[in-house]
């Protein structure tokens, strides 16, 4: 499987990349950034499809090559933690309080 990134969401200090397959509008996992003040990268790449582990270092490979070099990241300094999970919808925190506050 072949990937492609595209950054949905930057600010001063981080980043989000969204993960589909190459050439569909499949989307199988994003990645958030996080820099430090100390330049350190703490990430977090949610796979969101069945993936093999074989997939899944292919993936952090590709991911590491178009994102990770082009961003000039020491390699000592960055740090990624991988979760498989299902999207359960998107939600604004004042829809989710009124839902609990109803009952």
């Amino acid at each position: 499987m072949d990937f492609s990134f595209l950054r949905s969401v930057r600010t001063a200090s981080s980043e989000q990349w969204l993960v589909y397959e190459s050439g569909s509008d499949n989307q199988v996992g994003s990645f958030d950034l996080h820099i430090k003040a100390n330049d350190e990268v703490h990430s977090t790449l949610i796979i969101t499809s069945e993936m093999d582990e074989d997939t899944i270092d292919q993936l952090i490979a590709r991911f590491d090559e178009d994102v990770v070099d082009m961003a000039d990241i020491e390699r000592g300094n960055f740090f990624l933690a991988v979760y498989r999970g299902t999207e359960l919808g998107h939600f604004k925190i004042e829809d989710v309080t009124e839902e609990s506050t109803k009952s």
